[in-house]
C-alpha cells in the first residue's frame, strides 16, 4: 500500500477560506474515501453557512420546517430520523435565534406546530442558494460514468475548486 498526504484546498468567491490535509492509502477503502467527502462538504458548508446563522448541522431543520409549514414536532422527529432529545435541543435553539415559531395546535394543545419566521423564511431562501451551487457543482464534478468509488474521490478533489 502506497501512503500519501493531500491537502485539499477549499475556497469560496476565489478566497481560501481552509485546507483540509488527508492521509491516504491506495488504494483506500469506500468507507474511508465517503467518511473523507463527508467531512470536507460539513466543513465547506459550515463555512458558506455562517454568515446566515447556521451550520451544516442545524442549516436542515430550517429547510425542513420551511418545506413543511405548520409539521407537528413529532412528525419532524419522523422526517429527520435522528434522536428526539436531539430534535428538540436543535428547534430550541433555532426558537431562541428567531428562525422558527413554535405554537400550539388548536385542535389538540398537547402538541406544537412550527413554522419559520420571516428571518427564518429568508434565511432558508439564501440557504438555497448555497445549497443549489455546491450540489450543481458536486453533481457536475462527480464524473457520472465512472463507478461510484471515483465518483466519490472526484467529488473529495473537486471540494477543492469550488468556489
Amino acid at each position: 500500500m502506497v501512503h500519501y498526504t493531500q491537502m485539499i484546498i477549499i475556497q469560496v468567491a476565489g478566497k481560501r477560506t481552509g485546507t483540509v490535509n488527508m492521509t491516504t492509502q491506495e488504494p483506500a477503502d469506500l468507507v474511508q474515501q465517503v467518511a473523507e467527502l463527508n467531512y470536507a462538504i460539513v466543513k465547506w458548508l459550515n463555512t458558506n453557512l455562517k454568515a446566515f446563522g447556521v451550520t451544516a448541522t442545524n442549516y436542515f431543520y430550517v429547510m425542513k420546517i420551511g418545506a413543511h409549514p405548520g409539521i407537528v414536532q413529532n412528525q419532524l422527529n419522523t422526517i429527520i430520523k435522528v434522536n428526539p432529545s436531539t430534535v428538540t435541543r436543535a428547534i430550541n435553539h433555532l426558537i431562541e435565534d428567531g428562525f422558527i415559531i413554535k405554537e400550539a395546535d388548536p385542535d389538540d394543545h398537547r402538541a406544537t406546530r412550527l413554522r419559520l419566521s420571516q428571518m427564518g423564511e429568508t434565511r432558508a431562501s439564501q440557504i438555497t442558494t448555497v445549497l443549489d451551487r455546491l450540489n450543481g457543482y458536486l453533481l457536475d464534478s462527480a464524473g457520472q460514468s465512472l463507478p461510484p468509488y471515483d465518483q466519490i474521490l472526484n467529488l473529495r478533489h473537486a471540494l477543492a475548486g469550488i468556489d
